[in-house]
Protein backbone atom coordinates (compact mmCIF):
# COMPACT_ATOMS: atom_id res chain seq x y z
CA UNK A 1 0.00 0.00 0.00
CA UNK A 2 2.86 2.36 1.12
CA UNK A 3 4.32 1.81 -2.33
CA UNK A 4 1.54 2.74 -4.17
CA UNK A 5 1.45 5.84 -2.53
CA UNK A 6 4.70 6.86 -2.96
CA UNK A 7 4.05 5.78 -7.22
CA UNK A 8 7.06 3.34 -5.86
CA UNK A 9 4.82 0.28 -7.10
CA UNK A 10 5.90 -2.21 -9.58
CA UNK A 11 4.10 -5.43 -8.57
CA UNK A 12 2.12 -7.07 -11.97
CA UNK A 13 -1.16 -7.45 -9.47
CA UNK A 14 -3.49 -4.74 -8.36
CA UNK A 15 -4.03 -3.45 -4.67
CA UNK A 16 -7.88 -3.84 -5.91
CA UNK A 17 -7.22 -7.41 -6.88
CA UNK A 18 -5.70 -8.28 -3.56
CA UNK A 19 -8.76 -7.37 -1.79
CA UNK A 20 -11.20 -9.71 -4.02
CA UNK A 21 -8.36 -12.82 -3.01
CA UNK A 22 -8.25 -11.63 0.13
CA UNK A 23 -12.19 -12.49 1.02
CA UNK A 24 -12.03 -14.86 -1.58
CA UNK A 25 -9.17 -16.83 0.12
CA UNK A 26 -9.89 -20.35 1.72
CA UNK A 27 -11.02 -19.54 5.51
CA UNK A 28 -13.48 -16.82 4.15
CA UNK A 29 -15.38 -19.58 1.67
CA UNK A 30 -15.68 -21.58 5.09
CA UNK A 31 -16.71 -18.43 7.15
CA UNK A 32 -19.09 -17.28 5.15
CA UNK A 33 -21.34 -20.80 5.23
CA UNK A 34 -22.55 -20.33 8.27
CA UNK A 35 -23.75 -16.97 8.88
CA UNK A 36 -26.68 -16.59 12.22
CA UNK A 37 -29.26 -13.32 12.40
CA UNK A 38 -29.21 -12.33 15.55
CA UNK A 39 -31.01 -9.28 16.96
CA UNK A 40 -28.02 -7.88 19.54
CA UNK A 41 -26.85 -4.69 21.56
CA UNK A 42 -23.97 -3.14 19.90
CA UNK A 43 -22.80 -3.00 23.32
CA UNK A 44 -22.77 -6.83 23.18
CA UNK A 45 -21.94 -7.46 19.83
CA UNK A 46 -18.47 -5.34 20.16
CA UNK A 47 -18.10 -6.06 24.01
CA UNK A 48 -14.53 -7.59 24.05
CA UNK A 49 -13.60 -4.29 21.59
CA UNK A 50 -15.11 -1.70 24.06
CA UNK A 51 -12.83 -3.10 27.04
CA UNK A 52 -10.81 -0.26 26.11
CA UNK A 53 -13.04 2.30 26.48
CA UNK A 54 -11.25 4.80 29.02
CA UNK A 55 -8.16 4.67 27.22
CA UNK A 56 -10.08 6.03 24.28
CA UNK A 57 -12.26 8.44 26.36
CA UNK A 58 -8.87 9.54 27.70
CA UNK A 59 -7.49 9.88 24.29
CA UNK A 60 -10.52 11.88 23.38
CA UNK A 61 -9.99 14.49 26.05
CA UNK A 62 -5.92 14.61 25.20
CA UNK A 63 -6.44 15.27 21.30
CA UNK A 64 -9.17 17.95 22.37
CA UNK A 65 -7.10 19.36 25.59
CA UNK A 66 -10.35 19.42 27.62
CA UNK A 67 -10.05 18.19 31.43
CA UNK A 68 -11.39 14.08 31.41
CA UNK A 69 -14.45 15.53 33.58
CA UNK A 70 -15.89 17.22 31.27
CA UNK A 71 -15.58 14.14 28.44
CA UNK A 72 -19.53 12.90 29.06
CA UNK A 73 -20.46 16.57 27.49
CA UNK A 74 -19.03 15.92 23.93
CA UNK A 75 -20.49 15.44 21.63
CA UNK A 76 -19.11 12.04 19.97
CA UNK A 77 -19.08 10.79 23.64
CA UNK A 78 -22.89 11.32 23.56
CA UNK A 79 -23.32 9.87 20.16
CA UNK A 80 -21.42 6.86 21.03
CA UNK A 81 -23.57 6.17 24.53
CA UNK A 82 -26.68 6.38 22.11
CA UNK A 83 -24.76 4.07 19.31
CA UNK A 84 -23.47 1.97 21.88
CA UNK A 85 -26.89 1.09 23.49
CA UNK A 86 -28.46 0.57 20.16
CA UNK A 87 -30.25 -2.70 19.25
CA UNK A 88 -29.77 -4.54 15.29
CA UNK A 89 -30.48 -6.53 13.25
CA UNK A 90 -27.66 -8.09 11.54
CA UNK A 91 -25.39 -11.48 10.56
CA UNK A 92 -23.02 -13.27 13.14
CA UNK A 93 -20.55 -15.44 11.84
CA UNK A 94 -16.67 -16.29 11.92
CA UNK A 95 -14.23 -13.66 11.37
CA UNK A 96 -10.56 -13.10 11.45
CA UNK A 97 -11.56 -10.01 14.46
CA UNK A 98 -8.21 -8.13 13.52
CA UNK A 99 -7.94 -7.69 9.85
CA UNK A 100 -5.16 -4.68 9.19
CA UNK A 101 -2.94 -4.22 6.62
CA UNK A 102 -0.19 -6.35 8.08
CA UNK A 103 -2.14 -9.65 9.42
CA UNK A 104 -2.23 -11.09 5.78
CA UNK A 105 0.04 -10.91 2.79
CA UNK A 106 0.25 -11.67 -0.67
CA UNK A 107 2.54 -14.16 -2.77
CA UNK A 108 2.81 -13.73 -5.85
CA UNK A 109 2.60 -17.70 -7.39
CA UNK A 110 -0.20 -18.75 -4.29
CA UNK A 111 -2.32 -15.90 -3.60
CA UNK A 112 -3.15 -14.48 -0.30
CA UNK A 113 -3.06 -15.59 3.24
CA UNK A 114 -3.60 -14.80 7.02
CA UNK A 115 -2.22 -14.67 9.99
CA UNK A 116 -2.42 -13.48 13.58
CA UNK A 117 -5.62 -15.19 14.46
CA UNK A 118 -5.65 -14.16 18.69
CA UNK A 119 -9.33 -12.58 17.92
CA UNK A 120 -10.65 -15.05 15.81
CA UNK A 121 -14.02 -16.15 16.76
CA UNK A 122 -18.13 -15.65 16.15
CA UNK A 123 -18.41 -11.79 15.62
CA UNK A 124 -20.17 -9.08 14.02
CA UNK A 125 -20.07 -9.94 9.85
CA UNK A 126 -18.73 -7.02 9.01
CA UNK A 127 -16.16 -6.37 10.99
CA UNK A 128 -13.03 -7.23 9.01
CA UNK A 129 -14.51 -5.31 6.52
CA UNK A 130 -14.61 -2.25 8.51
CA UNK A 131 -11.30 -2.74 10.61
CA UNK A 132 -9.10 -3.12 6.91
CA UNK A 133 -10.91 0.54 5.76
CA UNK A 134 -10.17 1.73 8.81
CA UNK A 135 -6.47 0.69 9.03
CA UNK A 136 -5.77 1.94 5.27
CA UNK A 137 -6.92 5.09 6.56
CA UNK A 138 -5.27 6.00 9.91
CA UNK A 139 -2.21 3.88 8.87
CA UNK A 140 -1.17 4.73 5.23
CA UNK A 141 -2.87 7.91 4.34
CA UNK A 142 0.04 10.64 4.77
CA UNK A 143 -0.65 12.27 8.55
CA UNK A 144 -0.06 15.77 6.44
CA UNK A 145 -2.81 15.65 4.82
CA UNK A 146 -5.41 18.41 6.57
CA UNK A 147 -7.71 16.58 8.91
CA UNK A 148 -10.71 19.19 7.21
CA UNK A 149 -9.98 17.80 4.05
CA UNK A 150 -10.18 14.22 5.06
CA UNK A 151 -13.25 14.50 6.65
CA UNK A 152 -15.22 16.28 3.64
CA UNK A 153 -14.44 13.10 2.02
CA UNK A 154 -15.42 10.83 4.59
CA UNK A 155 -18.70 12.35 4.50
CA UNK A 156 -19.04 11.72 0.62
CA UNK A 157 -18.86 8.44 1.85
CA UNK A 158 -21.70 8.02 3.78
CA UNK A 159 -23.43 7.38 1.40
CA UNK A 160 -24.93 3.44 0.34
CA UNK A 161 -23.42 4.32 -2.88
CA UNK A 162 -19.99 4.06 -1.80
CA UNK A 163 -21.01 0.44 -1.66
CA UNK A 164 -20.92 0.16 -5.05
CA UNK A 165 -17.85 -0.27 -7.76
CA UNK A 166 -19.61 2.98 -10.07
CA UNK A 167 -19.29 5.02 -7.11
CA UNK A 168 -17.96 8.29 -8.65
CA UNK A 169 -15.09 9.24 -6.47
CA UNK A 170 -14.21 12.64 -8.61
CA UNK A 171 -14.43 14.70 -5.62
CA UNK A 172 -10.92 13.14 -4.16
CA UNK A 173 -8.59 15.27 -5.49
CA UNK A 174 -5.59 13.97 -4.11
CA UNK A 175 -3.85 11.55 -5.67
CA UNK A 176 -2.84 9.37 -2.42
CA UNK A 177 -6.46 9.52 -1.06
CA UNK A 178 -7.73 8.00 -4.41
CA UNK A 179 -6.17 5.11 -4.78
CA UNK A 180 -7.34 4.62 -0.68
CA UNK A 181 -10.79 5.34 -1.08
CA UNK A 182 -10.76 2.94 -4.36
CA UNK A 183 -9.96 -0.24 -1.85
CA UNK A 184 -12.35 1.19 0.28
CA UNK A 185 -15.50 0.79 -2.11
CA UNK A 186 -14.20 -2.40 -3.16
CA UNK A 187 -14.32 -3.22 0.49
CA UNK A 188 -17.64 -2.11 0.75
CA UNK A 189 -18.50 -3.88 -2.61
CA UNK A 190 -17.27 -6.98 -0.79
CA UNK A 191 -18.97 -6.10 2.56
CA UNK A 192 -22.72 -5.74 1.03
CA UNK A 193 -23.29 -9.38 1.09
CA UNK A 194 -22.94 -9.60 4.93
CA UNK A 195 -25.33 -7.24 5.43
CA UNK A 196 -28.70 -8.13 5.80
CA UNK A 197 -30.57 -4.68 4.66
CA UNK A 198 -27.98 -3.77 1.72
CA UNK A 199 -30.05 -0.85 0.87
CA UNK A 200 -28.94 1.21 4.22
CA UNK A 201 -25.56 1.89 4.92
CA UNK A 202 -26.29 1.85 9.43
CA UNK A 203 -24.78 -1.74 9.57
CA UNK A 204 -21.43 -0.93 8.46
CA UNK A 205 -21.56 2.62 9.46
CA UNK A 206 -21.86 0.84 13.37
CA UNK A 207 -19.10 -1.32 12.58
CA UNK A 208 -16.52 0.98 11.05
CA UNK A 209 -17.68 3.56 13.70
CA UNK A 210 -16.95 1.20 16.84
CA UNK A 211 -13.46 0.06 15.16
CA UNK A 212 -12.14 3.77 14.36
CA UNK A 213 -13.68 5.00 18.04
CA UNK A 214 -11.42 2.20 19.49
CA UNK A 215 -8.22 3.25 17.59
CA UNK A 216 -8.61 6.54 18.80
CA UNK A 217 -6.42 5.99 21.64
CA UNK A 218 -3.47 4.64 19.57
CA UNK A 219 -0.65 7.13 19.32
CA UNK A 220 1.46 5.41 16.10
CA UNK A 221 -2.15 5.69 14.26
CA UNK A 222 -3.48 9.05 12.66
CA UNK A 223 -5.29 9.78 16.20
CA UNK A 224 -6.50 13.20 14.96
CA UNK A 225 -8.22 11.73 11.73
CA UNK A 226 -9.80 9.03 13.68
CA UNK A 227 -10.79 11.41 16.41
CA UNK A 228 -12.83 13.42 13.26
CA UNK A 229 -13.90 10.27 11.21
CA UNK A 230 -15.42 8.77 14.38
CA UNK A 231 -17.66 12.54 15.03
CA UNK A 232 -18.94 12.71 11.54
CA UNK A 233 -19.90 8.84 11.61
CA UNK A 234 -21.50 9.07 15.08
CA UNK A 235 -23.62 11.85 13.79
CA UNK A 236 -24.51 10.25 10.53
CA UNK A 237 -25.26 6.90 12.99
CA UNK A 238 -27.20 8.87 15.36
CA UNK A 239 -29.43 10.36 12.69
CA UNK A 240 -30.34 6.77 10.82
CA UNK A 241 -31.15 5.30 14.32
CA UNK A 242 -33.82 8.16 14.65
CA UNK A 243 -35.22 7.79 11.34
Amino acid sequence: VNDKLRDKYNHSFTLEKVIDELFGCAPYQIWNTKKSEVTISVKTLYGDYLKSETKILKAISLIKGIDESAINTEELVRNYKTIKNYSLKTYKKICHGDLHSENFFKDEQAGVYLIDFGWTNQHHSLIDHATLECSLKFKHLPFYIPVDDLTSYETELLSISSFSKSFDLSFIKRPSVLEIAKLITKIRENAKQHMIDNTNPLEYLISLFIINFRQIQYPDLNQAYALATAEVLSKKIVELINE
